[in-house]
């Protein structure tokens, strides 16, 4: 129940903010692409893409790197067919201008896995529906504590022997 409840609050406090940094790095990729490959190339593949191969991806490269400074960003993400095209060569100011927004991506990737696991723990440890509504209400809507399989320790011979 604490897994379910995290990946939704995590969706609540990170999925905007992912989907927005996609969007810029697919509109850097883009851009980048109609610089660097000339309009009658593009056009080209637009039009008769039946004769190309199909691509999963265009391949960016800064001036003078190698292939272990790639950046690949698949078509499916950038939401638009390309004809295959060799890695494209960028100059230094363009490929620090994507490589940011690649960054940026990555760290906020990385602090959504963090914050589930966080919020996972979180939950287990807070244990019962009690704590959970006075300490962390946010999730509690994501929660359901009338179906919860957990095991109860029977403690009525416990509490007997108070009596």
């Amino acid at each position: 129940m604490a897994e379910g409840a995290a990946k939704q609050l995590t969706e609540a406090a990170y999925g905007q903010k992912i989907k927005d940094a996609e969007n810029e790095r697919r509109d850097v990729g883009i851009t980048l692409y109609e610089k660097y490959i000339p309009k009658e190339v593009r056009e080209a593949g637009e039009t008769h893409i039946d004769v190309y191969d199909s691509t999963c991806y265009l391949k960016f490269l800064p001036e003078g790197g190698s292939s272990y400074d790639k950046i690949e960003i698949s078509y499916y993400q950038l939401n638009k067919y390309f004809p295959r095209v060799k890695p494209i060569i960028l100059k230094i100011e363009d490929w620090k201008a994507l490589r940011k927004v690649e960054d940026s991506l990555k760290r906020l990737k990385d602090e959504r896995s963090q914050y589930s696991d966080e919020v996972e723990q979180a939950l287990v440890n807070l244990r019962t529906e009690k704590n959970v509504r006075e300490q962390f209400p946010e999730a509690l809507p994501y929660m359901n504590f009338t179906t919860c399989t957990a095991l109860v320790p029977n403690i009525d011979k416990l509490r007997l022997k108070l009596k």
